[in-house]
């Protein structure tokens, strides 16, 4: 059986469904209400572009524009899950913190790998980025 990364048919499928979550959510006046909201959508639209750019090859960015963007996604989501986390950890709802964990994990996995993916994947074949596409 293939692995994720080595099948790039399942990532074009998670990709087009993530788009389609990512637009009916964004048609979800509740989804932008706050500023924490409109920030974390941003970061999550960029994390579904860096999703179908590693699905589909298109080779958008630089592999040091993903790593940045990659921390800033990643700091991020710990900003909202440490203080959930830790108001769980106190009135023992360990078992909610596992659940919340584990779906967050899976629901952010295909994202945070193909930024992953990205920031090395360039760096090691040499990728520049826009500039691969003006040689094609």
């Amino acid at each position: 059986m293939p692995s994720l990364g080595d099948d790039p048919m399942v990532l074009k499928v998670i990709a087009v469904v993530y788009g389609l979550w990512f637009v009916q959510a964004a048609l979800d006046p509740g989804f932008y209400d706050t500023t924490a909201h409109t920030v974390s959508a941003t970061l999550a639209l960029g994390g579904l572009i860096a999703l179908f750019d590693h699905a589909f090859r298109l080779h958008l960015l630089t592999a040091i524009i993903w790593r940045v963007f990659a921390v800033i996604y990643l700091a991020d989501g710990l900003v909202h899950a440490v203080p959930t986390a830790k108001r769980l950890i106190e009135t023992q709802r360990y078992d909610v913190l596992v659940g919340a964990a584990a779906m967050s994990f899976v629901f952010q996995f295909p994202m945070l790998y193909s930024l992953i993916r990205l920031s090395f994947r360039s760096a090691l074949s040499g990728d520049t980025g826009p500039a691969r596409l003006a040689t094609r």
